[in-house]
């Protein structure tokens, strides 16, 4: 006899329920990548549309990957202290009125700005939902999770350009964005039903300052330090792609 999804909680969700946090969780693993270049297919288009050059569209690339890497280092760490769900309620509509704000840009230096507030919101919804994995489920499980969330992550960015290419087809570069925005109101409205997953006893006690000095402890530590650069190899050509 096989096993109900809902044993494969350690925390109970009563209004999410288990299908509910998975769709949550694999939603927002795809929307956060799709974000980094769904809309590139419309880069010379938007040059001309703020009457720029394409390397200063192209600003918006660069300042997304920069805010997304730091979003996930400070507010990963800050939902270490006060819980998940305030944190990844702040990251999802931070996302999602940012994209709004990108959709609604007058300029392209509003634009910049925009996608630099989105990126911050999908780096907390990054970092929230593998912490809410590893709270929620039992070990097994949290491992299949992963793996899928991982594989989401590359074929987001992967499959972004082809979706946005066939939007634009369709709308203009702002639709993209749209969509977005869309999206990240229905993953807020998940994250009202989601149950806290981190309990008081738990987190971390001390100040915010201390609790973002824990970076400074792992990044200390040897073994961590040469998996992340093990890993961050693989990522380079996976950029690169992206970038060209």
């Amino acid at each position: 006899m096989g096993i109900s999804i809902s044993e494969w909680l350690v925390h109970p969700q009563p209004r999410l329920k288990a299908g509910g946090l998975l769709a949550l969780l694999l939603i927002a693993s795809l929307i956060t990548p799709l974000s980094l270049d769904m809309y590139t297919p419309a880069v010379p288009g938007m040059a001309t549309y703020f009457s720029t050059d394409v390397s200063m569209v192209n600003m918006t690339l660069v300042g997304y990957y920069l805010f997304f890497a730091l979003g996930m280092l400070l507010l990963g760490p800050m939902s270490d202290k006060f819980g998940r769900r305030p944190v990844l309620l702040f990251g999802v509509g931070l996302y999602t009125a940012a994209s709004a704000a990108c959709a609604l840009a007058p300029t392209i230096e509003f634009l910049i700005a925009a996608r630099i507030a989105e990126a911050v919101g999908a780096g907390a919804i990054s970092a929230v939902c593998t912490a809410v994995v590893k709270d929620s489920f039992q070990t097994y499980y949290r491992e299949k999770i992963l793996s899928i969330m991982q594989v989401l992550f590359v074929v987001g960015p992967a499959s972004a350009p082809v979706i946005g290419a066939a939007v634009v087809t369709l709308a203009d570069w702002r639709m993209t964005f749209w969509i977005l925005s869309a999206v990240g109101a229905g993953c807020f409205v998940l994250t009202l039903l989601f149950r806290e997953t981190l309990d008081e006893g738990e987190r971390s006690t001390g100040g915010l300052g201390q609790t973002l000095g824990q970076l400074i402890v792992v990044g200390k530590n040897p073994g961590f330090m040469s998996f992340l650069l093990l890993t961050s190899l693989f990522e380079i050509p996976f950029m690169g792609y992206i970038a060209v």
